[in-house]
């Protein structure tokens, strides 16, 4: 689609309002949608080269979620050699804080399974899940990291926001792990409905 143009679809028929806001979200680009049922129009508008999420916060979903993560208790599971490796399962769980240092608002279970250890030390990558319970609901976060081997993350990464319950429900988008020590992180979740 050139800068100017739109298209229209229309509800009554073809496509319904949460395919086609899906389809926009999918192709990165600005929507405004009737209610769903109506048979007014819903306009997608061509993104800019770097898609933004710009979302009002509809039916009071937030856009974006911002929280400190402290990790209190962290066990390995060793399925090969001993120390990480692969197959190796790792559970930890923490405190969710609004900021660092400030009053605990929930909880988070962290699951993870070594893919591969090139060697003591080097890095590897873990296939993980996420689940953040605040006190407004759950948000799930699935992906892969690459850390040294056996410690947290030492870099940012990001991952994506694979579903969630209440405030969450069908909450999707990412989150960016920014790591401040080997025990707390920020994590950045970016909405997208």
């Amino acid at each position: 689609m050139s800068r100017t143009s739109s298209a229209l679809l229309v509800g009554a028929g073809a496509v319904t309002a949460s395919a086609a806001l899906t389809v926009a979200f999918a192709l990165g680009a600005a929507t405004s949608a009737a209610p769903a049922g109506s048979d007014q129009s819903i306009v997608l508008a061509e993104a800019a080269s770097t898609p933004v999420v710009s979302i009002q916060g509809g039916q009071g979903h937030p856009a974006r979620l911002r929280v400190v993560t402290t990790r209190t208790e962290r066990q390995v599971l060793e399925l090969g050699d001993e120390g990480i490796s692969f197959g190796s399962l790792s559970f930890a769980e923490g405190e969710i804080r609004s900021k660092r240092r400030g009053e605990v608002i929930g909880r988070y279970v962290f699951r993870g399974l070594a893919l591969d250890s090139l060697e003591p030390g080097g890095l590897e990558d873990r296939d993980i899940t996420v689940e953040y319970a605040l006190p407004d609901g759950i948000i799930l976060v699935s992906g892969v990291v690459s850390a040294p081997g056996g410690l947290p993350p030492s870099t940012p990464q990001d991952q994506v926001i694979v579903g969630g319950t209440g405030r969450y429900a069908g909450a999707g988008g990412s989150v960016r792990y920014v790591p401040i020590d080997d025990d707390e992180q920020r994590v950045i979740f970016t909405f997208a409905w």
